[in-house]
């Protein structure tokens, strides 16, 4: 765990920077860039452009914790942490729609994008601190490194796989 604990951070800083670069840019250049790009009568998009790029960037918060889920083979606690978010996401454009339109669609995706991020979250906290009383130990520096299928236990009746026997030349 001591791996993941460590790069999940980093992880998360690295494409928490790149995002608000990137999304900072288009932002600030929302309204040129849609005039640009799509005409006149798409400047007014870019109040919606801005709470989408707020949306990536909360999700970008949650990025790290997910890649470390998906490393410790957690895919059943991360898809529920996504379905959660597409619950909260329909549901808020249903609400936030038909009162804001436009706008409330917006918000819909800054709130699922931090429902994501949240959910990601508490489901990497959960699995950390699992793994860490699972190993016995309460120092952070002994958790054991999590890999695929060390937590899996082999079927009642199976026999260990045996290795062929080497062929000498």
């Amino acid at each position: 765990m001591r791996g993941l604990a460590d790069y999940t951070p980093r992880l998360t800083g690295a494409v928490l920077a790149v995002t608000v670069l990137y999304c900072g840019g288009v932002a600030v250049f929302a309204e040129p860039i849609l005039r640009l790009t799509y005409g006149e009568e798409f400047a007014g998009a870019a109040v919606v452009t801005h709470l989408v790029a707020g949306q990536y960037m909360l999700i970008a918060i949650g990025f790290g914790c997910g890649v470390a889920m998906k490393a410790a083979d957690q895919m059943r606690q991360l898809w529920t942490m996504r379905a959660f978010s597409a619950v909260v996401s329909i549901s808020g454009v249903i609400v936030l729609a038909s009162g804001w339109g436009l706008f409330g669609a917006g918000l819909a995706s800054i709130v699922a994008g931090g429902a994501y991020s949240v959910g990601v979250a508490v489901g990497y906290r959960r699995m950390s601190r699992h793994l860490m009383l699972a190993a016995g130990s309460a120092d952070p520096a002994d958790r054991p490194v999590p890999r695929r299928g060390v937590h899996r236990q082999r079927p009642a009746g199976a026999r260990p796989i045996e290795r062929a026997p080497e062929v000498e030349q």
